[in-house]
């Protein structure tokens, strides 16, 4: 981000990289949902994405200021928030003083979080790299390449990326680096015995007897490897990387290839929600950014769903999450409901394990005493007889193969896999639309057939041919269409900016225009393509009685998700109210709106 033109003196560059530690401000799951404002002086404030659940947050964003005469006397004042459904609470502060910020020279150290509330205590930390530059005639290259940024957001082998071939069996892990084989610079010693090297405190030399090579030992300097580039141009890169993940500059998760399948059984013993002391319950089942639920069985307190559902997984430190409500039978029913309870466990325990039956006791309560919550005239106490849960879980994982997975994937990663600015997913499903559906009554809003969409999901995910070509019900590929957008770990409006996108609702189409223009280039390609394409269908309107505003009804909450909607229901109602009112805005300015954006 760059703050607009300003009579200036210099430049001021921040690269705020992640904090640890954190105060715990959501007792419910023991973390925050942390992010900064970044401010110098009367400039203009920044603000870095919210990372949500977390105290140990990594934010790798850079932002840079045109710097006054008045500013460089002034402080560089860094808040730290917690968002929550309402709005945001403080959760301390850094300030560095213009002596230590107005230094020619790059600058980086972890600071401690300042809390007046808590003065003395331990409120965790924050790591920022900074440089001023003075004077108006250069041009600041980046304090971190954010290329190497986002490839390092999940981690991979670092040989996979394109400018970089060096050995491909060696990983940076977070802050580890780990090799399988440790290779000195005579090269005789090629043990297949994975070796491990803890970047928090290691060091990184160039190695004069190896050209085009590096050394990094542990900070024990009890293991060492030694790597050999391909030229001196990839040494530089491969040094970067080390470097910066030395520094704690980055964050790297590994993304692994799983799948789920959850078979929600049954509940019993629930609280009664009704005047007629029964409940008409539903489960949400939440695993990642997906999101499904069960049908609602209508006054009981011992529902029996007896419905499967297949998630992908891509990390490894996922929780799954289940959610028992309510339904109001509002138009809303499908997804909020009053509460009833939840449990939220780890998968990796039962990784590779088969099926796996679970009985699990919920937390009725929410974080409220028992006093506190409603009931209705009639329930009963049920002493000694907490509510559960019953189910089945089939958690497999396989990372030896190719990855061949497309729901669930990231769209960086699959379309750099498929080499293409489209997913075939999306092109082969709307080009059958366009030639056989457009004409097709409540197209999107029937569904499809549930076993025919996940054989061709499970095929697709193999790897395996399908013909759309022979497939009678359309509906069952327009359900597939919405299924693919549905799960991408990160919705095309993103999380990063899903507040921004709901402020804009209310807004001019200049707004809207302006944030969608911040989008990653992949992202608007896919949403132009995927917004004409469902203008061709309301064109049909008097025919398949889908206009802008049921189209917008069924894909709005696809595209705009929030991170907390699988733990807050307010997010969730937010959500699928600000979903249908940003996606109509859009069909209703698209030319307007993508004709004015360079990518």
């Amino acid at each position: 981000s760059h703050e607009g033109k300003r009579e200036s003196v210099g430049t001021l560059q921040v690269f705020v990289s992640r904090g640890k530690g954190l105060r715990i401000k959501d007792k419910l799951t023991q973390s925050s949902d942390p992010y900064c404002k970044i401010r110098l002086s009367t400039g203009k404030i920044f603000k870095t994405s919210i990372r949500w659940r977390t105290l140990d947050p990594v934010w790798v964003t850079e932002f840079c200021w045109d710097v006054s005469k008045k500013d460089r006397n002034a402080p560089l004042f860094i808040d730290l928030y917690d968002k929550d459904p309402v709005g945001s609470d403080i959760m301390g502060y850094i300030v560095v003083q213009p002596q230590d910020v107005f230094v020619e020279e790059r600058q980086e150290r972890w600071f401690d979080v300042i809390n007046d509330k808590y003065p003395g205590e331990d409120n965790g930390q924050i790591y920022i790299v900074w440089r001023y530059i003075e004077g108006t005639d250069k041009i600041p290259g980046p304090l971190v390449h954010t290329a190497k940024q986002g490839f390092l957001s999940r981690r991979k082998k670092l040989g996979g990326l394109k400018h970089v071939l060096v050995e491909n069996w060696v990983r940076v892990m977070g802050e580890f680096l780990v090799y399988t084989k440790s290779m000195s610079h005579d090269m005789k010693d090629n043990s297949e015995e994975p070796k491990v090297c803890l970047l928090n405190g290691a060091s990184l030399d160039v190695n004069k007897k190896v050209e085009n090579s590096f050394t990094v030992k542990n900070r024990d300097e009890k293991t060492s490897a030694t790597f050999v580039a391909e030229n001196s141009q990839i040494l530089n890169d491969w040094i970067s990387v080390i470097r910066d993940a030395i520094a704690g500059r980055i964050n790297m998760e590994e993304e692994i290839n799983g799948e789920l399948v959850v078979t929600i059984k049954s509940a019993s013993n629930l609280p009664a929600k009704d005047f007629n002391g029964m409940s008409d319950p539903f489960c949400n089942v939440m695993v990642e950014s997906q999101q499904e639920s069960t049908e609602i069985i209508q006054e009981t307190l011992d529902p029996v769903w007896n419905q499967s559902f297949t998630f992908i997984v891509r990390r490894e430190n996922t929780i799954v999450t289940l959610i028992i409500l309510d339904s109001d039978n509002s138009w809303l029913s499908a997804t909020v409901g009053q509460y009833m309870g939840e449990i939220s466990f780890a998968l990796q325990p039962y990784e590779n394990l088969g099926p796996v039956d679970l009985d699990l006791e919920l937390d009725a309560m929410n974080g409220l005493s028992r006093s506190k919550l409603p009931r209705s005239p009639r329930a009963k106490k049920k002493k000694n007889k907490p509510p559960k849960i019953q189910l089945t879980i089939d958690y497999q994982i396989n990372n030896d193969g190719p990855d061949t997975k497309v729901f669930g994937s990231h769209l960086g990663s699959l379309l750099e896999r498929e080499g293409t600015e489209i997913p075939f997913i999306m092109e082969n499903t709307i080009n059958i639309l366009k030639d056989k559906a457009l004409d097709l009554v409540g197209l999107f809003r029937v569904p499809g057939s549930a076993d025919d969409i996940n054989v061709y999901k499970r095929k697709i995910d193999k790897g395996e041919d399908v013909d759309f070509e022979s497939e009678d019900d359309l509906h069952t590929i327009g359900a597939l269409l919405k299924l693919y957008v549905r799960m991408l770990p990160d919705p095309l409006l993103t999380y990063a900016l899903f507040d921004d996108f709901v402020l804009a609702a209310e807004g001019e189409v200049q707004s809207l225009k302006e944030l969608i223009h911040r989008l990653p280039v992949e992202n608007i390609v896919v949403l132009k393509f995927l917004c004409y394409f469902l203008l061709d269908v309301a064109e049909q309107e008097e025919i398949n009685k889908m206009g802008i505003s049921n189209l917008a009804l069924v894909f709005g909450p696809n595209i705009l998700r929030s991170a907390r909607a699988e733990l807050c229901t307010d997010y969730l109602i937010q959500q699928m109210a600000m979903g249908p009112k940003i996606l109509g805005k859009v069909l209703e300015n698209v030319d307007e709106i993508f004709n004015s954006i360079k990518y």
